[in-house]
């Protein structure tokens, strides 16, 4: 169940809350959506399928030193993303409309 958790925490916040933080974002042409739409679906189902249908764990699992570095890993990344995220979206001032790149400027 945990597994479930990490992976919504993580898609919620890739795909909901990181558009609601960009502001005037850019129209998206429809192919573009389409496939990464469909990308996400079909890896979503895939990935959670998997974790509630066929991979069991023993209850002693979350003491395991994979499980321990995983979730380590997960949340110094989810981290590091969120300070990206937040650089990137704050280098485009008010009234800008072209691209930038955070490591150019």
């Amino acid at each position: 169940m945990w597994l479930i958790l990490l992976y919504i925490l993580h898609y919620v916040n890739r795909s909901i809350l990181f558009g609601l933080k960009i502001q005037n974002p850019k129209p998206i042409p429809i192919a573009i959506f389409t496939m990464t739409s469909s990308f996400c679906a079909i890896n979503g189902w895939l990935q959670a399928n998997w974790l509630l249908r066929f991979q069991e764990y023993d209850a002693d699992w979350i003491y395991s030193v994979q499980f321990v570095a995983g979730n380590i890993l997960f949340f110094l990344g989810m981290y590091i993303n969120q300070k990206s995220d937040k650089m990137l979206i704050n280098l485009r001032k008010p009234g800008d409309s072209g691209y930038k790149v955070g490591f150019l400027q």
